[in-house]
């Protein structure tokens, strides 16, 4: 059963009684039957009916394509005419309202059913060509995004949407006479090849490209062609996400980033030449004065001991120098296999020693744990290092310093807030956590820890932790580290696994 509603408007009673009994054998629902245009325009607003069958001569002041003109103008109703006129006069007038049939009386029901069911089957493709149509239009008109369609031969672009003049610079009036060639920065053969590729595929994505403005300006754009009919001909569709802004702020962000980089890197060199400086006057202060004492002094045992302490101060200005060179990774090491649970076990006496009596110390050491591939000597000094940062962290309190072991598998998101993780893979990592209930650091602070010489106590500190960030570097290793004030803070390495 059919569920379209019809109005018929016409003012023989014999034609309705025809129509009446004809739409009844195909269970079509008759909403509403008037003789005049007038009635018809009064009642249409209440009954909405979906078609309508009008005579053209009608009772009332107004014909029938009068009336379709009024109903068409104010309502989205398809109308099919039931006329006897054939007169061109009439047929012209009739064809500026558009309707969907023209029945000639007398009809058969089979010229009445065939009409309507051409007319609703018309009438809802019009309505989806008419809803496509609005979007094609909405789309082209508020897309931020520059549209526009160009021939696959003369490559003549022939529409735009408003954004390619905001982007390009071209008027309307422009635009008809541009071609492709005109906006890509690019060889014509390479644009000829790309094209090609596009209609072969049907849609092709070639990322960024390089696209000129009117007035010589460069821009950067993701570039896309596809292959679409367009007024019953296959031309290409091209759609330009404009990049340059965004690329310009990553520019200027870079620059940015670089110039605060140059300024903590100039302030570590800055801090660390002034301790060096520091370090190496007070040594050399000491080697001329026991030199001076020599030459004062020529009883033999004295002279030992002026030059014993030459000695001691020539060795420590040799150790700075040698911590110097492993936090710039030129101090040569020799690595080897090494179980960092079994070396730390070896060292817990030392560790011991070095910590007051109200720091406990816990561990936690994974036994069956793989080996790293690092140096003997410096693994324990970075050990030594770390375990004598979180002992000053504690001071004068009581606290607690647990040495933990483990292995797990590191990835991107792990080292992407690592403070240390420059080129290294993902994978099997054997991990040293050293965590302490010390006073903690703020972000500031924590981001200033591996510099050279960098302390909250005084000056000429030394390069505990600029020698562990050394260490780590020269045997691809990451750090990674968690502190709040007041609470603590816990030092994450990790070394490669090997697979043994």
């Amino acid at each position: 059963m059919s569920n379209e509603k019809i109005m018929v408007i016409e003012d023989s009673d014999a034609i309705v009684m025809q129509i009446e009994a004809f739409l009844s054998i195909y269970n079509y629902s008759i909403c509403s039957v008037v003789d005049s245009g007038e009635k018809a325009i009064k009642m249409i607003n209440l009954l909405k009916p979906d078609i309508i069958l009008m005579d053209i001569t009608l009772a009332g002041e107004i014909d029938g394509i009068e009336t379709a003109g009024i109903i068409r103008s104010n309502y989205d109703i398809p109308i099919i005419f039931l006329t006897s006129h054939t007169e061109d006069d009439f047929i012209d007038r009739a064809k500026n309202v558009s309707p969907y049939g023209y029945i000639l009386k007398p009809f058969t029901n089979h010229d009445l059913r065939s009409s309507i069911e051409i007319a609703l089957h018309k009438y809802k493709l019009d309505k989806k060509i008419k809803e496509s149509e609005e979007k094609y239009h909405a789309l082209m008109t508020q897309a931020t995004d520059v549209i526009y369609f160009f021939d696959i031969n003369t490559k003549k672009i022939l529409e735009a949407n408003p954004s390619f003049e905001n982007v390009f610079g071209y008027s309307n009036k422009d635009i008809l006479n541009l071609s492709i060639y005109d906006l890509i920065v690019s060889d014509k053969k390479d644009v000829d090849e790309d094209i090609k590729t596009a209609v072969n595929i049907k849609k092709y994505n070639l990322g960024e490209k390089k696209f000129k403005r009117k007035n010589g300006e460069t821009i950067i754009a993701e570039y896309s062609i596809m292959l679409i009919i367009y007024h019953e001909e296959k031309v290409l569709c091209a759609i330009l996400h404009d990049l340059t802004e965004r690329k310009q702020l990553e520019e200027e962000r870079k620059r940015l980033n670089d110039y605060i980089n140059n300024a903590q890197k100039t302030e570590s060199l800055g801090r660390m030449s002034g301790a060096i400086a520091h370090n190496f006057n007070n040594i050399m202060s000491g080697i001329i004065a026991n030199a001076e004492l020599i030459k004062l002094n020529i009883k033999p045992e004295k002279i030992n001991c002026y030059a014993e302490n030459i000695i001691k101060s020539c060795m420590r200005a040799a150790e700075i120098t040698k911590q110097v060179m492993i936090y710039t990774g030129k101090f040569p090491y020799t690595s080897k296999e090494i179980n960092l649970s079994t070396l730390i076990t070896a060292i817990k006496p030392l560790i011991e020693t070095i910590a007051p009596k109200d720091i406990i110390f816990n561990y936690k050491l994974l036994n069956d744990i793989p080996h790293i591939q690092i140096d003997y000597d410096h693994v324990i000094q970075l050990v030594m290092n770390l375990i004598t940062n979180a002992i000053e962290a504690i001071g004068n309190n009581d606290g607690e310093i647990t040495i933990t072991t483990l292995i797990q598998t590191l990835d991107q998101d792990f080292f992407s807030d690592c403070s240390i993780a420059a080129n290294i893979e993902e994978g099997n990592y054997v991990i040293l956590e050293i965590t302490d209930t010390g006073c903690g650091m703020d972000e500031t602070t924590k981001a200033k820890i591996f510099d050279p010489f960098f302390t909250t106590k005084f000056i000429g500190r030394g390069l505990g932790l600029s020698a562990v960030c050394g260490i780590v570097k020269s045997h691809n290793g990451a750090i990674k580290v968690f502190s709040q004030p007041n609470v603590g803070t816990k030092v994450m390495v990790g070394f490669k696994a090997i697979n043994n």
